[in-house]
């Protein structure tokens, strides 16, 4: 894990904190960007160049309410929309971190203190809990981390176990996987039940990992999706309210049921207008959950609309 860290030039306070963390990590393609203070367009500017990274907030004291009577209206706009887009912002202390979430910018407030400001945390422990934040942001939203081999076995384990049969898993299986993204991914959207159900259909011996453990950040008000043991009308129509993986692999489930009956699907779909949206999901569920032409009702569509869907479902972990 690479973080680099940004803070302004003409702030000693903060090249020394940054220096007893252990330097400022400069690399050009870092996992984490940690930036130090708030107030510096240049600094805030100089982070959003990282766009595959991910962003860590320290303001160190410049949120406070009374620091901000006369603040600049159209910076406190680059603020909020930075905050937005971090994946934890960190106080140092409780009384920060209580007008930190009064602003409601961003739910992910840690406290960490200040050595250099206080003898309550030494150094050694700072760096520690730090390092705790840093792989809680690398735990979130996996999916984006996932590697195209992490997301074809993601794909071969939910149809493995949705069809409780090997012999259903015709791709070839990639032997380079990362088994923490995929479990972790499979706790996060809800599916663990059916990845852990493949890898014993697959006979695949399942990695010492307890995502459930593991501390991660979720979108504001993101709600884990339960499962849908509805009939495929209604899985349709979630998933139009809300597009993800939990409700595709219930889709997928519905589909190649004893109880399925196509025709009367398709009628269903007609009636609610939802028949056009049910033929991009095919094609989803072709990619993610490896469904076969044989089981779909209909035949997919796979146009701009399509890709949106998709987008949703590959962004429902972001920040």
């Amino acid at each position: 894990m690479t973080i680099l860290h940004l803070y302004p030039k003409d702030a000693p306070q903060l090249a020394e904190y940054v220096n007893m963390l252990g330097g400022d990590g400069d690399t050009t393609s870092p996992d984490i960007v940690h930036v130090h203070g708030c107030r510096d367009k240049e600094v805030i500017y100089r982070a959003l160049q990282y766009k595959k990274s991910r962003y860590v907030l320290s303001p160190h004291g410049q949120m406070q309410p009374w620091k901000q009577k006369n603040g600049n209206a159209v910076m406190q706009v680059r603020q909020k929309q930075f905050f937005s887009k971090c994946y934890a912002i960190i106080a140092r202390g409780k009384m920060e971190q209580k007008n930190l979430q009064a602003l409601g910018w961003n739910p992910h407030i840690e406290v960490v203190r200040n050595p250099i400001i206080t003898s309550t945390i030494s150094p050694e422990t700072a760096r520690k809990q730090l390092g705790v934040i840093y792989q809680k942001t690398i735990d979130s939203n996996v999916w984006k981390l996932m590697t195209p081999e992490s997301r074809t076995m993601t794909a071969c384990l939910l149809k493995a176990g949705i069809m409780k049969d090997r012999r259903y898993v015709q791709q070839d299986i990639p032997a380079d996987v990362n088994w923490r993204h995929i479990l972790l991914y499979g706790y996060q959207e809800n599916v663990i039940d059916l990845i852990s159900d493949g890898m014993e259909v697959m006979d695949i011996s399942k990695p010492d990992i307890d995502a459930s453990h593991i501390g991660y950040y979720l979108p504001a008000n993101y709600q884990k999706p339960a499962p849908l043991h509805q009939d495929a009308a209604t899985i349709v129509a979630a998933l139009r309210q809300r597009p993800c993986m939990r409700h595709l692999v219930d889709l997928h489930l519905a589909l190649v049921s004893p109880d399925f009956h196509d025709e009367q699907l398709r009628t269903t779909l007609k009636d609610r207008h939802l028949l056009k949206y049910a033929q991009r999901l095919m094609a989803i569920l072709q990619e993610l959950t490896l469904l076969e032409e044989g089981y779909m009702p209909f035949a997919p569509v796979n146009d701009k609309q399509t890709y949106l869907i998709r987008s949703q479902i590959d962004n429902s972990l972001s920040i």
